[in-house]
Formats: C-alpha cells, sequence, structure tokens
C-alpha cells in the first residue's frame, strides 16, 4: 500500500500511470479478451483493474481520478462484461495468483464490479451503489444475457444524482462509439439512450449520434435495433433532430419488414414523427415505399402493428402534395379491399386495443395534449401531460374497434384522395354494403 501510496501523491507519477492503465484498458477491450507476454504469463487488463482498484484504496484520491472518471467508469464496465465471458486457463491462474497475494475471495467479474462500486463511491456517488444493491443491479450486471439491462438501469440511477457526470460519461460514449464498432457496443448504446438528454446536440454531435444509430439499425442484434428506435423516439420531441432524423428514413422503412412485431410498431412510430412532422414535402421515393409496405401490415399477427399501421397509412395519404399522382393511385387502390375487411374485424384483440398502444399522432395532431382533445375524449387517467396521441378521436369509447374505426377513416382519406364521392359517402353514412357494391362494380368495369 505505501508504493500506491507514493505513486498517487506524486503528480509526476499518478497521472502516466493512470493513462497507461487506460490504455491497457482499452487496448484490450477491443481487441481480445486477454493480452499476454511471450511467455503467456501475464493478463495485462485484470492485471490494470488490481492496480486500479489498489489506487483506489488510497485515502486521498488525487484529482486526476476526477479527471479521468468518464474514462476510468467506461472501461471498467466493459471490463465487468468482458470478465463475465468464458475465462481462459491463463486468466483463471493469474487470478488465483492474486486471490493469494491479496486476499480476494471473489471471482475476477465481481472483483471489477467492486472495483467500480469503489470508483463511484471515490466521486461520492454512494446514494448510486446502495440503489443498485436494492434493486439487484449488480447481480444483473454479472450475467451477460442481462447485462445490458443492468447497464442501462446504472445510467439512470447516476442521472438522478449528477448531471454532469452523465454528461461526461454520454461525451466520451459517443466518441468512443463513433470511432470503432466495439464488440461492447450494446452495453454502450444502453447507457446511452438512458442519457440521451445530457448529450450537447449542436450540428456536430447530432450528425455523429445519428451515424451511429444508423449503423445499428441494420444489425442482425434485434436489442441494438430495439435500443435505437428508443433513441429515435425520445429525440423526435426535438423539432431540430426530427428535421436531422430525415436521413434515417430508407433504413426505417427497410425495419417495417423486420420479422419481430414489437421492432415493426416502434419503426411505424418513429416514422409518424420522422415523416409526418416535417413541414417540407414528403419526397416521392419515400412515399411510394411507404405506400407499397404500410397494406401488408394491415394484417399483421400483432394487433398494434395493424393499428399503427392504418392510422400511418391514412395520415400519409392526408399530407402527400408531391408524387407522381397515377403511382399513387395505383397503390391507394390496392389497399382499399384489405381496408373494407377491416371495418368488419372482429378480433377482440384489436377491438380491445387500449389508447397507451395509440402514442402517435398526424402533423397537425402531434403533441396534442390530453387537456386539449374534446372532453368525450379524455385519455384514462395517469397518463402523463406529455403523452402523445396517434389520433385524438380515438379517445374513448374502448370496446369500438379501434381498427374499424381507423379503416373507416383510412377509406374517406383515400376516398378523398382518389377524388371518388361514390366511395366516400357509404363509408360516412356507414352503408359499408354499399361501398362493397361500389368497389365490385368499379371493378368489374375495370375488367378488359
Amino acid at each position: 500500500m505505501t508504493m500506491w501510496k507514493t505513486i498517487m501523491c506524486s503528480s509526476r507519477t499518478v497521472e502516466p500511470v493512470v493513462q497507461i492503465l487506460l490504455d491497457v484498458l482499452r487496448t484490450w477491450s477491443e481487441h481480445s479478451k486477454c493480452t499476454s507476454d511471450g511467455d503467456n504469463t501475464g493478463v495485462f487488463a485484470l492485471t490494470a483493474t488490481v492496480v486500479m482498484w489498489k489506487f483506489l484504496q488510497v485515502p486521498c484520491v488525487p484529482r486526476v481520478v476526477n479527471v479521468y472518471f468518464p474514462r476510468l467508469f467506461v472501461h471498467l464496465l466493459f471490463q465487468v462484461f468482458f470478465s463475465t465471458l468464458d475465462i481462459s486457463e491463463d486468466l483463471n491462474a493469474f487470478w488465483k495468483g492474486c486471490q493469494e497475494q491479496h486476499g480476494l475471495a471473489i471471482s475476477p467479474s465481481r472483483f471489477a464490479v467492486q472495483t467500480l462500486k469503489s470508483l463511484l463511491c471515490q466521486m461520492r456517488c454512494n446514494e448510486v451503489v446502495l440503489s443498485m444493491e436494492r434493486k439487484c443491479g449488480w447481480d444483473t450486471l454479472l450475467c451477460a444475457d442481462t447485462h445490458h439491462y443492468a447497464v442501462g438501469l446504472l445510467a439512470r440511477e447516476i442521472s438522478c444524482v449528477s448531471r454532469r457526470l452523465c454528461s461526461r460519461i454520454a461525451r466520451y460514449l459517443l466518441r468512443v462509439l463513433s470511432t470503432q464498432e466495439a464488440r461492447w457496443d450494446l452495453p454502450a448504446l444502453a447507457f446511452l439512450v438512458e442519457i440521451l438528454d445530457y448529450l450537447d446536440l449542436s450540428e456536430r454531435g447530432a450528425n455523429r449520434l445519428l451515424e451511429i444509430f444508423s449503423r445499428h439499425l441494420s444489425s442482425e442484434c434485434r436489442d441494438k435495433r430495439h435500443l435505437v428506435l428508443r433513441a429515435l423516439f425520445k429525440l423526435s420531441d426535438d423539432p431540430s433532430m426530427n428535421e436531422k432524423m430525415w436521413s434515417l428514413t430508407e433504413r426505417l422503412v427497410e425495419l417495417l419488414r423486420d420479422a419481430d412485431g414489437e421492432i415493426v410498431r416502434m419503426t411505424i412510430m418513429v416514422l409518424s414523427f420522422v415523416v409526418l412532422d416535417k413541414e417540407m414535402l414528403i419526397p416521392s421515393p419515400i412515399a411510394l415505399q411507404l405506400a407499397e409496405v404500410l397494406p401488408p401490415l394491415f394484417d399483421h399477427n400483432n394487433s398494434q402493428v395493424q393499428l399503427v399501421s392504418i392510422l400511418l397509412f391514412q395520415t400519409l395519404v392526408i399530407v402527400l402534395v408531391e408524387m407522381e399522382k397515377e403511382a399513387l393511385e395505383t397503390q391507394m387502390c390496392q389497399s382499399l379491399l384489405p381496408l373494407f375487411f377491416h371495418c368488419h374485424d372482429e378480433n377482440q384483440r384489436v377491438a380491445e386495443v387500449r389508447t397507451p398502444g395509440l402514442l402517435l399522432s398526424p402533423r397537425q395532431g402531434a403533441r396534442l395534449p390530453p387537456a386539449l382533445a374534446p372532453c368525450r375524449l379524455q385519455p384514462p387517467a395517469g397518463l402523463g401531460t406529455r403523452m402523445r396521441v396517434l389520433c385524438p378521436a380515438l379517445w374513448g369509447h374502448l370496446r369500438v374497434s379501434a381498427a374499424l374505426q381507423a379503416s373507416q377513416r383510412a377509406l374517406l382519406s383515400m376516398a378523398k384522395f382518389l377524388k371518388r364521392r361514390d366511395l366516400g359517402n357509404p363509408v360516412k353514412k356507414e352503408k359499408l354494403w354499399k361501398f362493397a357494391e361500389v368497389l365490385v362494380r368499379t371493378a368489374w368495369k375495370a375488367q378488359p
């Protein structure tokens, strides 16, 4: 301990030593689980963690630990992750020697967690350590399959204690994720999503963030796609970010073909803000892609996907101005029949879709607070004033089929776009049998 105290108390030695430790931790996590010398006798990353733990036991931790806190925190956190993976024989042998020398009776992964706790306590974040303990967060962190969930929890706990620390960690994470596709990008994304509010979203910062998200939207990992969509949904509150998110529309449209219903539902919700909140006209290629990919989702096995896809399709028809009308008419006509069938939907999973699932709105209704909705259409108690409404007219009457109402509104919008009063009037008067007659008669006349 005397040696560590001497190093820590000398301004000439402490900073170079900390930089070396950080370099070892960073390089190891980028390339492999262990780095050995020619005789396979040393495991540098775990050694660096042991040295850092020794430093943190010194009563007077120097200023340099505070200066390098974001880097120390991030790399110790990822050291925990890699310690939960399969451990080599070399690492096991090295760790047994550490246990004998330092009297440690815990595994490498638990030791990394203990070092991380010591760092947080040195930064006066004892509440974070205790809160994670109460919520079993540290144990969750030790399982590779649940590690990223615990990382998200840790981010939320730190944000409750220190906005300044969150901001510093966020800046460093953004820099690390921008420079490489690290092997630990899933936990990094999990942390970043929880502290988006502390990022500098100026032009440069926003572009860097969206580049990271664009890369991970195409990931084969479902959890990465889910985290990015969560982040984009949060960012849609910021009008300036909505404009920048236009660069992601093609990747988002591709995600509508994803096999995971939850991913598709979240993608539609994000697209509703990115595309329909836009002041400028929707480009023809994007509009045509949406008009093509949305109708098959009307029959998705997830009832919420059915509903939000119909509502997005309806609002798409309302706001479209700039496009080749003939091409759009073809898509509209092909969608009339599936929407008509949904007007008779008796599926109770669809009929009882409740308002918490209706989180988005057309352009004019976006961010409509519940207080501004008509009295008879007030949302259920308990929804916050920031809750966003997909279609204000669908509040209330929860036993009435949400898909039926959405389908009828979509049919009316399409009839108006096609300038077909003969199709719109029966829907207005709720004489759907007459709508069917007109549709069949029109199709029959169109036959050669």
